[in-house]
């Protein structure tokens, strides 16, 4: 098995689940599209206007984490990286 493997499911959602994967590898595969209006604590902050007016644009912020705490996993980061609530604490610590 490799990490491009769709392993099969009867999950309702599946299909849902797997097009929404790939809209957002397709989103952040590179920066076509993407203005950048921000760099802030070496994050860079971008956004995209969708094609729907009136849907609101997308944000994006890229940077590269170091000196994490020891012990630290990629499901944590990722953890913080979408908790509103933990952003804060984090970046108290982290820094």
């Amino acid at each position: 098995m490799t990490t491009d493997s769709i392993i099969d499911s009867d999950n309702r959602f599946a299909k849902e689940t797997r097009d929404g994967l790939a809209y957002l590898k397709k989103l952040t595969a590179n920066l076509e599209g993407w203005t950048l209006t921000e760099e802030q604590d070496n994050v860079k902050l971008y956004s995209k206007k969708l094609d729907d007016p009136d849907a609101p644009p997308l944000v994006r912020g890229d940077t590269i984490l170091t000196d994490l705490p020891p012990g630290c996993t990629p499901f944590e980061v990722a953890t913080v990286a979408t908790l509103p609530g933990c952003r804060k604490i984090c970046n108290v610590k982290w820094k």
